[in-house]
């Protein structure tokens, strides 16, 4: 039985390893990338505010402590326990604020995915009326496109 259970556990799992997706997804619009830098600029603000409130609020629990034991005459090397909270939650204020930098460039890059490419050359064929032989003719010609974006 337990061999049949661990044949049984590796052919599923050899299955599903080689298994392989058949569909692709659908390239990104701009739209897309707008929904997307707005969530990411939307992250990163909160963590940015929390992180300097966490911080704020760190320093004066810690500061506040150490002002305590300077005062204090008994000095025996042992931290309350509102300056290590202090302590900790000065680091993890500094860690929000350090983990909103990557959302805000990732903001920024699918806002300019978003926006499209500043400035782009395209290759068209244009058409221009003209007459021949008593009738108006359109006639083809490539034309360059310049487009610049602000």
């Amino acid at each position: 039985m337990k061999k049949l259970l661990c044949i049984s556990l590796q052919l599923v799992i050899s299955i599903s390893s080689f298994s392989q997706q058949t569909t692709t997804p659908a390239p990104m619009t701009q739209g897309d990338y707008l929904d997307k830098a707005k969530k990411q600029s939307r992250v990163a603000r909160v963590l940015l505010i929390s992180g300097a409130a966490l911080t704020t609020t760190g320093v004066i629990l810690a500061s506040g402590n150490v002002w305590n034991e300077i005062a204090s005459i008994n000095y025996n090397n042992e931290h309350s326990s509102g300056y290590v909270t202090g302590v900790v939650l000065l680091t993890t204020g500094i860690a929000s604020m350090a983990g909103s930098v990557p959302f805000f460039v990732a903001a920024s890059k699918n806002r300019h995915r978003a926006a499209g490419a500043p400035v782009s050359f395209k290759f068209i064929m244009e058409t221009q009326p003209f007459i021949r032989q008593g009738s108006l003719v359109k006639s083809s010609y490539p034309a360059i496109a310049l487009r610049i974006g602000f």
